[in-house]
């Protein structure tokens, strides 16, 4: 298996800096890695990417001809749609028990079965049967081992934009009420809720804003090794840091934000939430704020990775700033396409948004 994920940050100059994160374990990319991806104005890696950052419009040479959104399963895939599936327990990468409604056609111990992504049944998935079992009110038990999706589909291509709104599953975040929802949903807040931060003299930080209109354009073909995720969205947002020190800031643990889960195509969705992070050294106190509509991304192609981004960008003065004072902010949407659980996503992960960096000695 292999493990692919990419963080694109960019810089308030030159939007160039990614650099690969932490990944679960991947089946269903069939070798596809992230490569190096480097730095530009805002700092990160210090590897510069082979591959420059190409504008979101622009046109690619790297996906394949003729992609499309065609999936079709091997002759031994059966796959189930939501509606007929009770229940999927157990994650991926391990062994699954799927419950559900069967069809005139079985599954076969040896064969492969796939669930759909949809309505209750958020995270889809895919794997080899090893027992399949007769259950109460007609219904079957399957066992599933993790199977690639080259494994299970003679062909696997996605090309399409889903939206925000068609989420079927929301996580409410901190300061909203607990419910695990789908439902219409336009944009994400932004707030100092988002951000667990550790500081050494008592900063303090304020944040107002949310990220809006958002949806994430993903293209995919499992056999030509290639995939292009980019998320799109407007954002606005005002910062404000106030104190003597250094801080350093990151994305809340996982339950202070919110999340969404939006169908893509088969068993892959897309996961998206917001992401913010913060490093700050200053003595007296600093204000930034933007207005963006911005596309921002990361393309794969066997083994090579690229950044794509593209913005109209409005960024407000910053005040406050002594001779030793420097503030990065980032904020922006993350999204991840794959087979979620709580051990793997098995896809590609990208995180896009500005990284806002002031000093006197830089603009």
């Amino acid at each position: 298996m292999t493990s692919v994920a990419a963080a694109l940050v960019l810089g308030m100059t030159l939007p160039a800096n990614a650099q690969p994160t932490d990944s679960g374990s991947s089946g269903s990319l069939g070798g596809l890695s992230s490569g190096s991806l480097g730095s530009g104005s805002g700092g990160g890696s210090d590897e510069q990417s082979e591959y420059p950052l190409i504008g979101a419009d622009d046109p690619t040479d790297w996906a394949p001809a003729n992609l499309e959104n065609k999936i079709i399963p091997k002759a031994d895939t059966v796959v189930a749609e939501p509606g007929d599936v009770v229940s999927v327990s157990g994650e991926f990468g391990e062994i699954q028990t799927v419950l559900y409604f069967s069809s005139d056609r079985h599954p076969s111990v040896g064969g492969f079965f796939a669930v759909n992504s949809g309505p209750g049944v958020p995270n889809g998935t895919v794997g080899k049967v090893v027992s399949v079992e007769a259950a109460d009110g007609g219904m079957l038990r399957v066992a599933l081992e993790a199977a690639t999706i080259t494994d299970a589909y003679a062909v696997f291509q996605i090309n399409t934009t889903v939206r925000l709104e068609d989420n079927v599953l929301y996580v409410p975040g901190e300061g909203e009420a607990q419910s695990r929802s789908a439902g219409p949903r336009t944009g994400f807040p932004l707030s100092n809720k988002l951000i667990s931060c550790k500081n050494d003299s008592g900063v303090e930080l304020a944040v107002n804003g949310s990220i809006g209109n958002l949806s994430a354009a993903v293209q995919f073909d499992a056999n030509a090794k290639y995939s292009r995720v980019t998320i799109s969205s407007s954002q606005s947002l005002d910062v404000s840091l106030t104190g003597s020190g250094s801080a350093k800031c990151e994305k809340a643990p996982v339950g202070m934000t919110p999340e969404a889960i939006i169908p893509v195509g088969g068993p892959f969705s897309v996961k998206v939430g917001p992401a913010m992070s913060l490093a700050a050294k200053f003595e007296v106190k600093a204000e930034l704020g933007y207005q963006a509509e911005r596309t921002d991304g990361v393309e794969f192609s066997d083994g090579r990775a690229r950044p794509v981004s593209s913005s109209r960008t409005t960024y407000s003065d910053v005040e406050g700033l002594s001779g030793s004072a420097k503030a990065e902010f980032f904020a922006g949407a993350s999204a991840s396409l794959g087979l979620h659980s709580k051990v793997a996503n098995a896809g590609v992960a990208v995180e896009a948004g500005p990284n806002l960096t002031a000093s006197l000695s830089s603009a």
